[in-house]
């Protein structure tokens, strides 16, 4: 009897103990203080297709606005295969670039840019490489580097409008990025170089950015007429631009004593953290990445503010309601072709423009149909 009363006796704290380890890992498991969020609202869709007829009947501005008029800033959409969260606005979107690798993947994102970029650099690359080669850049946009840039830069921009005339009508968007592109290959690979291969770098640009299409970020490779003119390309641009690093690496090493001190010098002086030297595919693919990347954002931004000051400078005019639109100027301004836009997204779940914006949100459309008139405009 003494044998069973002792293995109860050790049996009991055993029990004890193993109760008392689930329960605290119960509480653990399910804080009462801090519960996780729900998730964000998901927009209504077809079953397996999702949004895309939607896109297909309205575009993708427009799905966009609704949805963020009707459930917020943060939301969900089903297209296909994927499901895509938006963050609209500052205040949320500061989440998408501050969030850890770990929580938030760039590179699930953007694999769709690899055709175009090309092999070795951006997101074709684990982050840590990715990293050292954004610090690349950083070093060749340091203070002492921009500065001797904006001399380069004010000269191609008054060159440029030197030429324009008195009156006349433009393409706005195209105007700007032959600009830019101008302004960019100066900065990237000096005068000389950029006296060449203008046109053609310009070309394959466009060709490039008519590439990225809302079907890339599905399916990047997907065989359509797109897709076949931007691999094309991409090649061409880095035909050319292997010839320009390997002309200028043969310069260096010849001991040329006129070193020129531009970016490209710079990516192909860098090195990695382990004492590394870049190779001559990590630097064309560089160059591309940053004449697209800057040509892309530096063009449409330009565009809209071009567009935007146009009309705003229309509505101070006396008379300006009667003019439908035309501003001063010492040309007429076409801006892109397309009517229609709705307003720019607002945060707070509303589409509408705040107040004391209604008097340029409107323009827009004005201004596209003063242009297909073909309407001149008065100079200053």
């Amino acid at each position: 009897m003494e044998f069973p009363r002792v293995l109860w006796l050790a049996f009991v704290p055993i029990f004890v103990a193993v109760v008392s380890i689930m329960m605290a890992r119960r509480a653990t498991s399910f804080p009462t203080s801090k519960r996780s969020p729900p998730p964000p609202p998901t927009a209504a869709g077809a079953p397996f297709l999702g949004i895309l007829p939607a896109l297909l009947a309205k575009g993708p501005l427009r799905v966009l606005c609704d949805a963020h008029a009707e459930m917020g800033s943060v939301f969900t959409v089903r297209l296909l295969h994927r499901k895509v969260t938006f963050l609209v606005g500052p205040d949320v979107s500061s989440h998408f670039y501050q969030g850890l690798e770990s929580e938030i993947s760039q590179d699930e994102v953007s694999q769709f840019t690899i055709p175009t970029f090309g092999p070795g650099v951006a997101f074709d690359v684990d982050f840590v490489t990715r990293r050292e080669q954004f610090r690349f850049f950083g070093d060749a946009m340091k203070p002492a580097k921009l500065r001797s840039y904006a001399r380069l830069m004010v000269r191609e921009v008054k060159e440029y409008f030197a030429r324009w005339g008195q009156s006349g009508t433009v393409d706005l968007k195209q105007e700007l990025e032959h600009l830019v592109t101008l302004v960019a290959s100066r900065c990237l690979f000096g005068e000389e170089v950029r006296a060449k291969m203008l046109v053609e770098v310009a070309t394959h640009l466009r060709e490039l950015n008519d590439g990225m299409r809302l079907v890339t970020i599905l399916f990047p490779h997907l065989p359509i007429p797109a897709h076949h003119r931007r691999d094309k390309a991409r090649a061409r641009l880095g035909e050319i631009f292997s010839d320009i690093v390997s002309s200028r690496k043969a310069s260096c090493s010849d001991g040329g004593q006129n070193v020129v001190d531009d970016m490209l010098q710079c990516l192909i002086d860098s090195r990695y953290k382990d004492g590394r030297a870049t190779t001559e595919t990590e630097v064309v693919g560089m160059l591309v990445s940053a004449l697209f990347a800057g040509q892309h954002t530096s063009s449409s931004t330009g565009t809209w503010t071009g567009a935007r000051q146009r009309q705003a400078s229309a509505r101070c005019r006396p008379g300006a309601g009667a003019d439908h639109g035309a501003a001063r100027g010492p040309r007429g301004l076409r801006g892109p072709a397309g009517d229609g836009h709705p307003p720019p997204l607002r945060q707070g779940g509303s589409a509408a423009p705040p107040a004391g914006d209604d008097a340029v949100a409107p323009c827009a459309p004005e201004l596209r149909r003063a242009d297909k008139r073909g309407r001149r405009v008065r100079g200053p």
